[in-house]
């Protein structure tokens, strides 16, 4: 599944429960940590697998601030990561 907003995102999320989201932090509409709180309020989001995917580095107090309260799985900088490093992390997540 894929949307190209943060908004179409929560809400196809909340609508069809994917096993895990892979979230980037820069979107239109709402910007990726929102989203990332509006999934966590729901009953099935507060645990469901989030990694992001991202090319914000998380140097700002209330982004760290954020992230520990919203515990992603992993906290991935797009420019530092191959592909298939990627995907073996989805795949150790999935496993899990």
């Amino acid at each position: 599944l894929e949307e190209k907003s943060g908004k179409e995102g929560v809400e196809l999320a909340l609508l069809k429960h994917p096993d895990l989201i892979l979230l980037d932090l820069i979107m239109p509409d709402i910007d990726g940590v929102t989203a990332f709180k509006k999934i966590r309020q729901d009953s099935w989001g507060a645990n469901v697998p989030v990694i992001i995917l991202t090319n914000k580095n998380a140097t700002d107090e209330n982004l760290i601030e954020d992230m520990v309260n919203c515990k992603p799985f992993y906290y991935l900088i797009k420019s530092n990561w191959r592909i298939y490093d990627i995907v073996k992390k989805i795949e150790d997540v999935l496993a899990t």
